[in-house]
C-alpha cells in the first residue's frame, strides 16, 4: 500500500495527520508513507521548523514538494532554492494557484519556477493508494486541475482531511469541486468533533463520513512525546525561568481597517494589543521569571508578530517556529487566545489559560463549543483577570492543586474527544480491526460508523 499525504494550505492539517503517519509506520513498516507539500520548497511551508521532517525521517516517511518535479536544468538547482526559503517569513495563506506567493513579497523568479513544475506528473510518479488530502476550499481549487484528473480515475481512494479537532459549526464542508461534484464517490471525510454532524451537508452520501477523532489529543501520541503524568500529579520542575506558551492567531496591522477578505477570526490590532498587554501585565508581576514562547497561527506574518511583541515592552520572549508537538517538553504553561492550540498540552498535563475574545463570541454560537470552551478551569470571560490568575497558576505549579486542576480539564477534554483517534483512523484506512470505530458510550449517537 502507498499512502500520500497532501498539504496545500499550511501545517494546520499536517498537526493532524504526523500523528498518524507515524503510527502507520509502527505497525505496518511495509505500508509506503509519502508526504507533499504543496509550494515550491518546503520551507515555504514549514518555515524553519524542524520537527516534522525529523518525525518523518526517523519513520521513514519521504518528503516532497513542487521543487522535486521541476524540469531540468532547474532541478539541479533545488539545494539552492531550500537555502533561499530556510527562514520564509511570508503569511503562508499568500499562496498562489501553483504554490508561489502574490503581493510586495513575491519574487519574478519564484513565481516562474513555481508555474514551470510539473504539477500534473506527481501523482502519477507517486502512484498513491491513497491519498490523505488537506481539504480546504482554497485548496481544492488550486489543486483541481493538476490532481482531481488522477484522483478521479479509480486508481486511488481519498481522504479528506481535517484542520483542526473541530469546525466553528456543527455542519461544515467545502465542496471538493466547485464546478464538479460537491463530494465525489472516491472521498471520505474524517469528522475530527464527537458532536459534529457534518454528513448533514451531504445526507445521501452518510455513508462517506466517518468519526475518527483527533490523533494528536491521543494519550499513546503524547506519551511518545513527553511522557504524561498521572492525573493530579504535577510535572516534573524544569530548572531554569519558567516559560509560559502564548497562542496567538493572526491580527491587523496598526491602523489598518478590516478588509473584505478579514473574518471574524482576524483580530483587529487595538483587541489584540489588549491581549498582550495584559500577558506583559502578568509577566511582571510574577513571582518567578518567566520567558514568553510565541506561537503563531500559521497565517501570521512572522515579521509583524515580532515588532507588534517589541513595541509591547515584553523583554524575555521569542517566536517558535515548530509545531506544538515540539514544544510540550518545554513549556510550563499555557496562555491561549481563541485556538484549538493549547488542547494538546492541555492533555499533555500543562495548566492552561484561555482568554475570552471577540472570537469566541461568534464560536459561541454553537452550544456544543459554549460547553466545550466554559468547561476549562481557566477559562476567563474577563480577560483582565489574567495577570491575577496567572500569578496564582505560576505559585501553585508545584503543589497538588495544580495537579487537580489539570486532572479536570483532561477529563473535561476526553468528554469531548474519546481516546482511541489512532485506531479509528487505522480501521478506516483499512490498516486495522473496523470494531475500533465503534464510539462507546451516548457519545457514539451523533455519530457514523459505516
Amino acid at each position: 500500500m502507498n499512502i500520500l499525504a497532501i498539504m496545500v494550505k499550511n501545517t494546520a492539517a499536517l498537526d493532524y495527520a504526523a500523528p498518524l503517519l507515524w503510527k502507520v509506520r509502527q505497525v505496518r513498516p511495509d505500508v509506503s508513507v509519502s508526504v507533499l507539500y504543496c509550494r515550491l520548497t518546503r520551507h515555504q511551508f514549514l518555515r524553519s521548523g524542524q520537527f516534522y521532517s525529523s518525525l518523518f525521517r526517523a519513520a521513514g516517511i519521504r518528503e516532497y514538494d513542487f521543487a522535486d518535479f521541476l524540469p531540468m536544468p532547474e532541478r539541479l538547482a533545488n539545494p539552492l532554492w531550500r537555502a533561499l526559503y530556510r527562514r520564509s517569513e511570508r503569511d503562508t495563506d499568500q499562496a498562489g494557484p501553483a504554490g508561489g506567493h502574490r503581493g510586495a513579497g513575491s519574487e519574478p523568479w519564484e513565481r516562474r519556477l513555481s508555474r514551470r513544475a510539473r504539477l500534473d506528473a506527481i501523482l502519477p510518479a507517486l502512484r498513491p493508494d491513497l491519498v490523505l488530502l488537506d481539504h480546504t476550499a482554497s485548496g481544492a481549487a488550486q489543486l483541481r486541475g493538476a490532481f482531481n484528473a488522477y484522483m478521479a480515475g479509480g486508481t486511488c481512494r481519498v481522504v479528506l482531511l481535517p484542520h483542526a479537532p473541530h469546525h466553528a459549526e456543527p455542519v461544515a464542508l467545502a465542496p471538493f469541486d466547485r464546478q464538479g461534484d460537491f463530494l465525489p464517490a472516491f472521498c471520505s471525510v474524517w469528522m475530527p468533533f464527537i458532536h459534529e454532524r457534518t454528513w448533514e451537508a451531504a445526507p445521501a452520501q452518510r455513508d462517506q463520513f466517518t468519526y475518527v477523532g483527533y490523533p494528536g489529543l491521543d494519550d499513546e501520541w503524547l506519551r511518545h512525546l513527553v511522557g504524561t503524568p498521572p492525573p493530579g500529579t504535577p510535572r516534573a520542575r524544569r530548572p531554569g525561568p519558567r516559560r509560559c506558551l502564548f497562542v496567538i492567531r493572526r491580527f491587523l496591522p496598526a491602523g489598518a481597517t478590516r478588509a473584505a477578505g478579514d473574518n471574524a477570526y482576524v483580530y483587529d490590532h487595538d483587541e489584540f494589543m489588549r491581549y498582550v498587554r495584559l500577558l506583559h501585565t502578568a509577566v511582571q508581576q510574577a513571582p518567578v521569571p518567566i520567558e514568553v514562547v510565541v506561537k503563531p497561527h500559521p497565517s501570521n506574518n512572522f515579521r509583524a508578530v515580532d515588532a507588534t511583541l517589541h513595541a509591547a515592552g515584553i523583554t524575555n520572549w521569542r517566536i517558535s517556529y515548530e509545531p506544538i508537538y515540539s514544544l510540550l517538553a518545554d513549556i510550563d504553561l499555557v496562555v491561549s487566545l481563541y485556538s484549538t492550540v493549547f488542547f494538546m498540552p492541555s492533555m499533555a498535563g500543562i495548566p492552561s489559560i484561555v482568554l475570552h475574545t471577540s472570537t469566541q463570541d461568534l464560536v459561541n454560537q454553537w452550544d456544543r463549543m459554549a460547553q466545550l470552551y466554559d468547561g476549562f478551569r481557566h477559562y476567563l470571560r474577563d480577560p483582565e483577570a489574567l495577570p491575577a490568575t496567572l500569578v496564582n497558576l505560576v505559585a501553585d505549579l508545584d503543589a497538588a492543586r495544580a495537579g487537580a486542576d489539570v486532572a479536570a480539564d483532561q477529563a473535561h477534554l476526553r468528554t469531548f474527544y474519546p481516546d482511541g483517534a489512532l485506531g479509528r483512523a487505522l480501521a478506516a484506512m483499512g490498516l486495522g480491526d473496523r470494531a475500533a470505530l465503534r464510539v462507546p458510550g451516548d457519545q457514539a449517537a451523533e455519530q457514523v460508523t459505516p
